[in-house]
């Protein structure tokens, strides 16, 4: 993927599927008109919750100063979104590529002393930095790919530092992907920058064990 810098993000490719239905109907005895169409019975689609909606919240190591920090660390969960090149239910030849949206980061609710984390001040204007990165994973936030060491972009300004990025991974198709890790930075002027702090990407699955996507 870092050779290409593929950069799939949600809502730029819609994979559609249309069915014709052919209706039929009963007619006289004697083959006159038809008068009766028969409608197939609409099926409810699967209940697919998603992954869970998580944030990375984002304050610093003292009030108004120290290093920037993170309230907890949750994982990427990705879906399968695209296959390209492949066949079948498992994209078999081809690669896939799957995507979530969460974590996303934003604002700190309230200082914990305890941890300690505090709520940024209003104008601190927030960008990552990544530290490092395994082959075919990214991370695509405010219209910048993030897929090689040293690259950066604006999260956001506090208090409005709210920003859901797209977690990308891309493996063959054929295989249940491996979880690959992001590491970063954080950084804002008037604060240490942050811990190195590491996210993992990994497939999501039902509590039966099934996968989502396309």
């Amino acid at each position: 993927m870092q050779a290409s810098r593929l950069a799939i993000t949600f809502g730029t490719l819609a994979i559609l599927c249309a069915g014709a239905i052919g209706l039929t109907g009963c007619g006289d005895d004697d083959g006159g008109d038809w008068d009766t169409v028969v409608a197939p019975t609409p099926t409810a689609p699967p209940d697919h919750h998603g992954p869970p909606h998580t944030l990375l919240r984002v304050g610093s190591s003292a009030p108004g100063s120290g290093a920037l920090a993170v309230e907890e660390v949750p994982i990427a969960f990705v879906e399968e979104s695209a296959c390209l090149g492949g066949s079948g239910d498992h994209c078999d030849g081809g690669t896939v590529v799957y995507e979530g949206s969460s974590p996303g980061f934003n604002d700190l609710d309230a200082d914990d002393p305890l941890q300690p984390i505090f709520i940024l001040p209003t104008g601190a204007e927030v960008s990552i930095e990544i530290t490092a990165i395994e082959a075919g994973a990214a991370l695509l936030i405010s219209g910048v790919l993030l897929d090689e060491v040293g690259e950066i972009a604006v999260v956001n300004t506090s208090p409005d530092l709210h920003n859901h990025p797209s977690w990308q991974r891309v493996a063959p198709g054929g295989d249940h992907p491996e979880d690959k890790q992001i590491r970063f930075r954080l950084h804002a002027d008037g604060f240490a920058s942050s811990d190195e702090i590491t996210v993992t990407l990994q497939l999501y699955e039902d509590e039966d064990g099934g996968e989502h996507g396309r």
